[in-house]
């Protein structure tokens, strides 16, 4: 059984024309070739057992397909509607020599490569605003399919840790040369840092010295920030890797290592790529059709074509077994994820429960948990005393750094009374008295948010993804409310639904009120 070494596809910048870029392409991957296995390519057509060329020049497809010791490359360049379309995959026993990575840095040189937007050929500076709106579109691109690693400075005026040279942790222009094709490497200047924090929120940013990962289908609204691994400076610092190596050169090697690692096992769709198997496919069919143009229709073009409609068949089929497998393994990987954050939030409690433990009033009765005065504090408080009972998603945490309503106290305790009070009547805990009573001392309200056939009618308004991550949709059918005043101010509104296997409120959207064709 072989497996995948390394896979990558992204569309092409024909902006100085498609033979250019086309041409260009080819070149680059005809030369590696040659140096590589030693066959120089000029027919249309080349089978020599060990490589083979697919060309289709009215299609404008070449595929290519060799070996390099015990890795087997098949690349695709074919137009693709008014594009042009490049795929790599690489699978078979990796070598040490890393072929695949000479390649890629070839290619990445001619800067053609787009993912949403285009791909830079090595480090990316950021060096204004302009720049950082580039980025945030860039993260939230679905065409996007690498990783972005972004690298913060700290202070160069305050240096944290001793003996550590430049303004970050890691050395990032090396550390885009090695990871090249398998991620996108960005430095983010200290003083750039707070407007990216203003930009994405706290909870997504990166700064003083820490490093970030953001993975692709990333969505600020409802992922979870937790998804994308964030790694602090002092973490950097103190790191240990599995040969008890420390410090910020274990972490880089780690780094690079942990990139070509997830690119073998990423999901990649080749829809639209024709490498050879494909390509042959398809020139048996124009095959077939050309013989039938020029009436030369008897059984070799009826059994050609017959053969060329069942491979091509049976090529859509598994290509559409395989994606529906991966749908169903990201839906898995999803569901896991998420319930290993609600664990580590459950630890993350448990630990606070000690403590409180340690420091009773003189009663003998737990403390409640603090109220703070801000929203800014609401997502990181909620992981901590609500955990295993409510969950803000991507979403809710989003909207609280516009939030304006102006009792947050209220709404901290309206969370409160979500998590214990509502949840205790859900799970058949307490009857609803003790709910009821809350609402009424609170002075809310809690009814259903919208009936489901305007809810339709809204787009995605009062549907939110969950478990957080995936593409599976759930309708926020309740909500809190306090006022009906359209003056945000004044105006109490907290979304929510109830899952019921996880046992678990989990809040979609506050403090304000949503909008509808009504409002």
């Amino acid at each position: 059984m072989t497996y995948d070494i390394y896979k990558f596809r992204a569309s092409v910048d024909i902006s100085k024309g498609f033979d250019v870029a086309f041409e260009k392409l080819c070149s680059v991957v005809l030369q590696f070739v040659k140096e590589q296995t030693g066959v120089d390519m000029d027919a249309a057509i080349s089978e020599d057992g060990r490589v083979q060329q697919i060309v289709l020049p009215k299609r404008k497809i070449k595929a290519f397909c060799f070996p390099i010791g015990t890795e087997q490359f098949n690349i695709s360049v074919s137009k693709n509607g008014e594009g042009l379309l490049f795929g790599l995959r690489v699978s078979g026993e990796p070598l040490d020599s890393h072929p695949e990575r000479e390649l890629m840095t070839r290619l990445f040189r001619e800067g053609l490569f787009v993912q949403g937007i285009a791909l830079p050929p090595g480090l990316w500076r950021i060096d204004s605003g302009e720049a950082l709106n580039t980025l945030y579109a860039l993260l939230q691109n679905p065409e996007r399919l690498l990783p972005v690693i972004v690298i913060s400075e700290f202070s160069r005026f305050h240096p944290p840790f001793p003996g550590l040279k430049g303004t970050a942790m890691v050395g990032d222009a090396q550390l885009a040369k090695l990871v090249k094709g398998a991620a996108v490497v960005v430095r983010l200047p200290y003083d750039l840092g707070y407007q990216w924090t203003n930009m994405v929120g706290k909870d997504w940013s990166c700064y003083n010295g820490a490093c970030r990962i953001y993975l692709p289908r990333l969505s600020f609204e409802e992922d979870d920030s937790r998804r994308h691994p964030l790694y602090l400076a002092d973490v950097i610092w103190w790191w240990r890797d599995e040969m008890n190596r420390t410090g910020p050169e274990a972490f880089f090697d780690w780094l690079v290592a942990v990139q070509w690692r997830q690119n073998a096992i990423a999901k990649v769709s080749w829809k639209g790529v024709y490498f050879v198997n494909e390509a042959r496919i398809l020139l048996s069919e124009l095959t077939a059709d050309r013989l039938r143009e020029a009436a030369a229709v008897g059984d070799f073009v009826a059994g050609q074509r017959n053969i060329a409609q069942q491979m091509q068949t049976m090529a859509e089929q598994a290509a559409k077994d395989c994606e529906e497998w991966v749908e169903a393994l990201d839906r898995q990987i999803s569901l896991t994820d998420h319930y290993k954050r609600l664990c580590q939030d459950l630890q993350n409690q448990n630990e606070v429960l000690r403590q409180q433990l340690q420091r009773k009033d003189a009663g003998n009765k737990l403390l409640d948990p603090p109220i703070p005065d801000n929203y800014g504090e609401m997502a990181v408080w909620t992981q901590t005393y609500l955990a295993g009972r409510l969950i803000l998603l991507g979403r809710a945490r989003r909207e609280l750094k516009t939030a304006a309503f102006e009792d947050v106290a209220l709404v901290y305790r309206s969370l409160l009374l979500l998590a214990f009070e509502y949840r205790n009547m859900r799970i058949g805990h307490s009857d609803d008295s003790a709910f009821k009573r809350k609402l009424a001392e609170y002075g809310l309200e809690h009814s259903g948010s919208i009936a489901p056939l305007r809810a339709g009618e809204e787009g995605d308004t009062y549907y939110v993804n969950y478990p957080p991550g995936s593409t599976q949709k759930e309708f926020l059918k309740f909500h809190l409310c306090k006022g009906t005043s359209r003056d945000p101010r004044y105006c109490l509104r907290i979304y929510f639904f109830w899952d019921e296997d996880a046992e678990l409120v989990v809040v979609g959207s506050l403090p304000g009120h949503l909008d509808n064709q009504l409002t």
